[in-house]
């Protein structure tokens, strides 16, 4: 059963990443598809980066395109695109109450139009769509409610076109221009920075620093990753998504903005290189890096330094090297010596025990901390059975191990914070621990039922209250 359930993760995870209805499904599971996915459809959407893919608020089933909006004395149209993933959604449309879509159609078919949390909205299933209708007032709005999500609008009042569309707050759009005389030509400079950090695995954090000048639009950066790295979470305020290319695809308006991108090594990396080439990228950047003396100790060779302060890198890097990398430069990490050794775990074990009041077992709560640096799993050896296991707050999936009886988890966190319950029909001689695992200390409470003492515990430091 442990092993089916193994399989069933596999199932759910695939569709996060593959985004295909060609994804293998085990023959096991084939035909449970849909009761996997019944009321969870939402998981075949892509995922915020900086979400947990756990709750259905960190999925996006609705990407918006340009909201084309065209304003008149007595009416408007408005177009837009839009693509859904996975399930049916409800989509936003522009305007309200006040002002509601008239002669609405997707695809150019009439469309029903219902209230959705006071906006106008149809319904939709997955697919590609353009959504266009039109309005009727007596007077002109000085503003028009749009969708939240549109991140790209495109203006135009009485036939001119509005080159820099102003919002009012998330859901409004002005219908004029202020100071038309001011207008910039659309341009954007960039700025780079980046921080590596020699862990397991190693991290990278990317720093873009844009100012963005001229109309609202959509720009690409990059590739913006080195080769091999993976994107783990991107904090941005403006709409952002990285495509499968590497490239970083934003909408952009006026303004100075930054936007951060997290990502891992796949494996111990020594030599990182510098994309050659990189769309609005600038010639040269600024990388930091942050040596583990517990791990290795290490030295960068390759690149000119720089002074942090002079270049600008970003305050709580301060205080660590700084180096200017050309583009197609390569950054190369000379082990001086190494630390701890690499494979080395360093784990504690908290146990509190619980004999049956019958006497026929006992069950376990364990508490492991500490630091996991290799093989990633833990396992329980009878007379042992792990029955369940969490960390930091999240239940985690039990299978069974590679020897006959032996249960166990996995780990994919460097920092450990598990607790586990086990349960020993036993109460012969039992391993002080039950598990595969070496532990630099291992601390132990018993509770005995009324009517029991415990007389000794051979083979630990000590047994207070023993005879």
């Amino acid at each position: 059963m442990s092993r089916l359930s193994g399989l069933m993760l596999i199932c759910l995870l695939l569709p996060l990443t593959a985004q295909s209805a060609d994804v293998h499904v085990p023959g096991e599971l084939q035909g449970w598809e849909e009761w996997v996915l019944h009321e969870r459809e939402y998981r075949d959407c892509p995922f915020y980066f900086n979400g947990g893919a756990a709750a259905q608020g960190d999925f996006v089933c609705a990407w918006p395109g340009l909201l084309d909006v065209a304003i008149g004395a007595d009416g408007g149209r408005f177009s837009q695109q839009w693509s859904v993933y996975a399930q049916a959604v409800w989509l936003p449309l522009p305007g309200g109450s006040d002002h509601w879509p008239h002669e609405v159609t997707v695809n150019g078919d009439p469309a029903v139009v219902v209230e959705r949390d006071g906006l106008p909205a149809v319904r939709v299933a997955p697919g590609r769509y353009r959504l266009a209708g039109s309005f009727a007032w007596d007077e002109r709005p000085g503003v028009l409610p749009i969708p939240a999500q549109s991140g790209l609008v495109a203006l135009s009042v009485d036939g001119k076109r509005v080159e820099r569309p102003e919002r009012s707050g998330p859901r409004g759009l002005f219908l004029g221009e202020r100071a038309p005389d001011t207008q910039a030509r659309d341009s954007v400079a960039a700025e780079v920075y980046r921080l590596l950090a020699d862990d397991v695995p190693v991290r990278m954090t990317t720093i873009l620093r844009v100012d963005v000048a001229g109309g609202i639009r959509e720009e690409l950066f990059g590739p913006l990753l080195p080769e091999g790295f993976v994107p783990m979470r991107i904090d941005s305020a403006l709409p952002a998504r990285l495509e499968a290319d590497g490239k970083l695809h934003v909408q952009v308006r006026p303004g100075r903005w930054q936007i951060t991108l997290t990502a891992r090594a796949p494996a111990a990396v020594n030599a990182i290189t510098r994309p050659a080439d990189g769309r609005n990228l600038p010639d040269t950047e600024i990388w930091s890096y942050q040596s583990n003396d517990r791990l290795r100790v290490t030295a960068i060779e390759g690149l000119p330094p720089v002074d942090p302060r002079q270049a600008q890198v970003p305050d709580p890097w301060l205080q660590l090297p700084a180096y200017r990398v050309a583009a197609d430069a390569t950054l190369t990490i000379v082990e001086r010596s190494r630390g701890i050794v690499a494979h080395d775990n360093e784990l504690a074990l908290n146990r509190v025990l619980w004999l049956d009041f019958d006497g026929g077992g006992f069950v376990a709560r364990d508490q492991i901390g500490g630091t996991m640096r290799s093989d990633w799993r833990l396992d329980m050896a009878p007379p042992y059975a792990l029955l369940s296991a969490s960390e930091a707050g999240e239940n985690l999936l039990v299978t069974e191990g590679d020897e006959p009886g032996e249960t166990g988890i996995e780990l994919r966190r460097t920092s450990v914070d598990l607790t586990g319950l086990a349960r020993s029909d036993s109460r012969a001689a039992m391993p002080v621990t039950g598990w595969d695992a070496r532990f630099a200390s291992v601390a132990a409470l018993l509770h005995l039922p009324p009517g029991h003492k415990l007389l000794a515990a051979p083979g630990v430091d000590k047994a207070p209250a023993s005879w």
